[in-house]
């Protein structure tokens, strides 16, 4: 705007006018898009981690460790992301990222469809 002289008719400044202010709802709207799709993200990844945290697993006397097929009973048990449940002895000897199957968590991510995933 500091470019454009005093003296310059309105009509040939217009277009420099009208493209500078493209330019900056262009840019508002693109900071927009930015702030509202990590916004998503965020909320996808709340509500996936709220999902893990409300799973259920029923144990009961007769259940046994995946690991060393020990029974659960009254036993502290780990579940990992793949469903499968561990005593906390297993758990502790495995890790936190290594699944019965094999599976490493910290590597090999577990990516369950969200409403933002597509195939």
């Amino acid at each position: 705007m500091q470019t454009l002289s005093p003296n310059m008719p309105l009509h040939i400044a217009s277009e420099t006018i009208l493209k500078l202010l493209r330019a900056r709802f262009h840019h508002k709207c693109q900071g927009q898009i930015v702030h509202n799709t990590s916004r998503a993200l965020d909320l996808e990844a709340r509500l996936a981690r709220l999902e893990e945290r409300s799973r259920h697993a029923q144990i009961n006397d007769e259940s046994l460790c995946d690991s060393c097929h020990a029974r659960l009973g009254t036993k502290l048990f780990a579940m990992y992301p793949d469903d499968t449940v561990v005593c906390y002895k297993c758990y502790r000897r495995q890790g936190e990222s290594t699944s019965v199957t094999g599976r490493n968590f910290k590597q090999d991510i577990l990516i369950k469809p969200g409403w933002l995933v597509m195939d």
